[in-house]
């Protein structure tokens, strides 16, 4: 049985009196945590985490209320799964063999005692790989990709403002399972930007079958609209829509090529 791991290793200099300060060099953070638990609120889904790693070599710095580190990557591996908490014998979300990396990690935090306390994060790319699993979706070997990832909570006034993101993403699997869908390979890339609960994203969506959708959306309180717009299909050596099965769709009769 695997045992709960923390270790930080560092160099650094302290510095004390008026203007205290902290600064750390060559520093590493090693966490192994074979099970962990996480419940924000009891209307809120669970989180069950195994097999937790982290690895994130740093260096930091803490001066007048501001603190900075900085990584070169990080690395955070393990499973994961949501349980709605009205029935913990179902899993909402499951990510397997799961492994999350940050290249170029910036994490800046002020705490001045006469303003909102504000953070932000910036990576030049986070790539996760995992194998996705819902009632409703499957997806072998998923990746997605952020790229000029940015995240804040930025200050509007004297309130500090609910968390922001802003990156390009691209995502791909091998094999995409659902009901109305055969199942193949499916791709998506575009950009995003805004709040948690009032996300926009665009971009363009396609699969092994030579369908394109361009797309522009938006999820704001629990809701998602979009809009949406094939892209030409050229019937030349088979029928694509026969082929992706979209609710139904393959049984129109759609012209096949002779």
């Amino acid at each position: 049985m695997h045992k709960s791991q923390l270790r930080l290793v560092s160099q650094g200099e302290l510095s004390l009196g008026d203007n205290p300060g902290l600064t750390l060099h060559k520093a590493e953070l090693i966490l192994q945590q074979p099970a962990l638990t996480i419940q924000v609120a009891s209307d809120q889904p669970g989180y069950d985490i195994r097999n937790l790693k982290l690895d994130i070599p740093f260096t930091a710095e803490y001066q007048n209320h501001a603190f900075t580190l900085k990584a070169p990557s990080a690395r955070i591996k393990g499973d994961l799964k949501a349980v709605d908490q009205s029935n913990k014998s179902s899993s909402m979300v499951t990510l397997n063999q799961s492994s999350l990396q940050f290249n170029r990690l910036n994490f800046n935090l002020r705490n001045d005692p006469f303003k909102p306390l504000t953070w932000s994060l910036s990576s030049k790319q986070a790539t996760l790989k995992t194998q996705f699993t819902s009632p409703q979706l499957k997806a072998k070997d998923l990746q997605i990709s952020l790229n000029s990832l940015q995240l804040n909570n930025s200050v509007n006034g004297v309130t500090s403002t609910p968390i922001q993101i802003k990156a390009n993403y691209s995502a791909s699997t091998p094999r995409l399972e659902q009901a109305q869908l055969l199942p193949q390979f499916w791709a998506a890339q575009g950009a995003l930007s805004g709040g948690l609960n009032n996300l926009q994203f665009s971009g363009r969506i396609s699969n092994a079958a030579e369908l394109s959708i361009k797309h522009s959306s938006r999820w704001k309180n629990q809701t998602l609209t979009t809009d949406w717009s094939l892209e030409p299909l050229f019937f030349l050596a088979g029928n694509s829509l026969k082929k992706l099965s979209l609710l139904g769709l393959s049984n129109l009769p759609w012209p096949v090529a002779n």
